[in-house]
């Protein structure tokens, strides 16, 4: 399907191919249960696959299904606890886990209002979860990997834990973000009334060793608010548009570096 096509080539336009794949359950849900069955094959093969990078996109896509009212919202969460539920496994490399929460955390800018608004509890418990591994994960590859050797002008920061700082601070502004393109607010009396699909049950797949995982790695940035006063306000470090924006010139430059014109 040219959408699941999309999740995975072009994620930094993910809000458009959602919108269209809740427009098209509206009017065919049939169609919209086929397609969701169609993207979980599909995320269990790439993480079969060890293409993790494809599977972040993959779930962040049916994250964005369940403002589209595609998917059923509790059925998201419970495969969001399944995910962190890795962070208990044992004999397993930390990268295996680290994975899984960034899968979770990474999802939330695009879905965490409507999660928090339908599932409040079971979510808490899940950050309760969450913030209980971050604080016991070993960082000994930060010396190895670190850019900056001082803490000013930049403090030097993990990924994993930015990211959670970052996440932290959108809970706490109750999920206002200002740069996620949201077209189906547009159509929100169709979608509203579609009728939702439930997740089947999502095991993560065990590790054997075959299992390659992202490596950990560093935050590496160059500049902050300060060094444009007279432009408009860059974001701050750990404001979630900052994630947001960087990860859209990733998708970018991955996508498209090869292709000049394109620039």
């Amino acid at each position: 399907m040219g959408s699941q096509i999309s999740a995975r080539q072009l994620p930094e336009k993910l809000t458009i191919y959602t919108t269209l794949v809740g427009l098209l359950n509206a009017r065919n849900y049939n169609f919209g249960g086929e397609f969701v069955e169609a993207m979980i094959r599909q995320l269990k093969e790439s993480l079969k696959a060890n293409n993790y990078n494809e599977a972040v996109y993959l779930v962040r896509f049916l994250s964005d299904l369940v403002n589209c009212h595609v998917i059923a919202a509790p059925s998201m969460v419970a495969m969001f606890e399944n995910f962190v539920s890795v962070t208990q496994e044992e004999d397993v490399p930390q990268v295996r886990r680290d994975w899984y929460v960034y899968a979770f955390l990474s999802s939330l800018p695009w879905v965490g209002k409507e999660l928090y608004e339908k599932k409040d509890a079971e979510m808490d418990r899940i950050f309760s979860n969450t913030e209980s591994y971050l604080k016991r994960r070993q960082k000994t590859h930060v010396p190895m990997l670190q850019v900056w050797t001082a803490d000013k002008p930049h403090p030097q920061e993990e990924y994993l834990d930015c990211l959670w700082a970052q996440i932290q601070k959108l809970k706490k502004d109750r999920w206002q973000e200002r740069h996620i393109l949201r077209p189906y607010l547009a159509f929100d009396s169709i979608l509203c009334e579609a009728l939702q699909h439930n997740l089947p049950p999502f095991t993560p797949p065990p590790h054997t060793q075959d299992s390659v995982y992202p490596m950990p790695r560093v935050i590496f940035r160059m500049f902050d608010y300060t060094d444009d006063p007279e432009g408009p306000v860059m974001p701050g470090s750990h404001s979630v548009e900052r994630f947001v924006i960087e990860e859209n010139l990733h998708c970018i430059i991955k996508s498209y570096w090869k292709e000049r014109k394109t620039w």
